[in-house]
């Protein structure tokens, strides 16, 4: 378990559903607080009771074990894409499909 620091939520799957992508981690903290390092991002898919289920890295494909602070959504090339901010570190870019 970790910190989630960043959510972005639309319907990615389509099927009227709103959907959840989260980001976290804190790798810079206090000397006595240890790193919040165990999230890998998730993707959770809305259902119309207001549930939802947690969709696994190998069939989403969002992978995101760095220190993530902020997500975008952005267009390249007319196609969508999410873009992740992580701290002291390298962007990432997923296709959303």
């Amino acid at each position: 378990m970790s910190n989630i620091n960043a959510f972005h939520i639309e319907d990615f799957n389509g099927d009227g559903q709103q959907d959840i992508l989260g980001v976290g981690n804190l790798f810079v903290s206090e000397i006595e607080t240890p790193r919040n390092d165990a999230g890998v991002g998730m993707f959770l898919t809305g259902a119309e009771q207001g549930s939802f289920t947690n969709v696994p890295i190998s069939q989403s494909g969002f992978y995101s074990p760095l220190d993530a602070k902020k997500m975008a959504k952005i267009h390249i090339a007319g196609t969508p894409h999410i873009l992740v901010a992580n701290n002291n570190d390298r962007l990432q870019l997923f296709k959303i499909h």
